[in-house]
C-alpha cells in the first residue's frame, strides 16, 4: 500500500487545535501552535538546541509519568522549557510559572518540545525509520515483544503502522502504563456489525464507520485498552491516561479519535497520510469475511 496518493482524510475529521503532528518541528517544515509559543523567541532555528538537553526533557517526563520524579527534576525541566521559549498556556515559563508540579500544561509543553527538537537518535528519526524502513522496527530481535493477543492484532496491521505501533507501545511502556491493541483490522462484514450496533442491534453506538468507511478496514488503524494500576480496564474515554498516551502516539505521525468531530473515539489511532477512503476503496477494495477482531 505504499505510494498512494490524495489528500489526508480523517476516519472522521479531526477536531480544531494541533492535530498529529502538527508541532513535529522547524526541521519538519511544522510549526508550534501559538499557545505552546513564547513571544521572545523569534528565530526558531535557535530553539534547537543539545542532544543532552533533549535527553533531559524526555528522561524527566517519563519519571513524571511514572510517579517518580523529583519536584527538583520538575522545576529544572521547567526552567530548560522556559530557556528555549515554550510555554504553558497563558503564561510564559520564565520566571513565573516554574512550580515543580507535572500539571497538564507541563505534560503539553514537554511534549511540544520533544516533538521539535530532534536529537540523533530522537523521535523524527524513529517516525522516519517506521514509515520508510518499518521491518527495521518490527524485526529487530532487541525490541521488546507484547502479550499474544496484542502481537496478533499488530501482525493484522500494514507495516508502517505496525511499526508506528510498536513503538507507541512501547513508549506507553517506558512512561509506566499498561497497554494492549484491543482492535486491529476489521473486515467488511465486522465493521458493518459494529456500525449496526446500538442502532439496528443492541448495545451503545462506538462508530459512525460503516464497512469500507473506516481505516480499520484498510489495516492502518488500531485501538489501545488502557489497565490502571489494579489492573482493570479504563472504560471511561475521557481519563487522562488516554490523552497521555495520545500525546506518545501523536509523536509518532499517528492520528489520534480524540481528535475527531463527530465522534470522540480516543482508543482509537489511524495513519491516513496521502491516502483517503475513496482512494483506498477504488485502489484496494474492502475485502470480505470475518477475518479481522472485534
Amino acid at each position: 500500500m505504499q505510494g498512494l496518493l490524495g489528500p489526508t482524510k480523517s476516519d472522521e475529521a479531526p477536531g480544531p487545535g494541533p492535530g498529529p503532528g502538527a508541532a513535529a518541528g522547524a526541521r519538519l517544515g511544522l510549526d508550534l501552535p501559538p499557545s505552546l509559543k513564547s513571544p521572545h523567541v523569534e528565530d526558531e532555528a535557535d530553539r534547537f538546541d543539545s542532544q543532552g538537553n533533549y535527553q533531559l526533557v524526555h528522561n524527566t517526563w517519563v519519571r513524571a509519568m511514572q510517579g517518580v520524579a523529583a519536584r527538583s527534576e520538575i522545576e529544572g525541566m521547567q526552567g530548560l522549557l522556559s530557556d528555549t521559549g515554550y510555554r504553558l498556556g497563558e503564561r510564559d515559563l520564565r520566571g513565573t510559572s516554574i512550580n515543580g508540579q507535572f500539571d497538564d500544561a507541563t505534560k503539553a509543553a514537554a511534549d511540544a518540545y520533544m516533538r521539535n527538537e530532534e536529537d540523533e537518535a530522537g523521535v523524527n528519526a524513529l517516525r522516519f525509520s517506521a514509515v520508510n524502513f518499518p521491518h527495521e522496527i518490527i524485526d529487530a530481535p532487541e525490541r521488546p515483544r507484547f502479550d499474544a493477543a496484542t502481537e496478533e492484532k499488530l501482525g493484522q496491521l500494514d507495516p508502517r503502522v505496525h511499526a508506528m505501533a510498536r513503538l507507541h507501545l512501547e513508549a506507553m511502556k517506558q512512561a509506566g502504563m499498561d497497554a494492549k491493541v484491543s482492535q486491529a483490522y476489521r473486515s467488511q462484514e465486522d465493521q458493518d456489525d459494529t456500525y449496526a450496533q446500538g442502532r439496528s442491534k443492541p448495545g451503545i453506538k462506538v462508530t459512525n464507520a460503516k464497512g469500507g468507511e473506516s481505516y480499520h478496514n484498510f489495516k492502518l488503524a488500531y485501538d489501545v485498552a488502557l489497565r490502571d494500576k489494579n489492573g482493570k480496564y479504563i472504560t471511561n474515554g475521557s481519563d487522562p491516561a488516554y490523552r497521555d498516551a495520545a500525546r506518545l502516539g501523536q509523536r509518532y505521525g499517528l492520528e489520534w479519535g480524540g481528535n475527531f468531530h463527530s465522534k470522540f473515539d480516543a482508543p482509537h489511532y489511524q495513519y491516513s497520510k496521502d491516502m483517503s477512503l475513496p482512494d483506498l476503496r477504488q485502489q484496494y477494495p474492502v475485502p470480505h469475511g470475518r477475518q479481522g477482531s472485534r
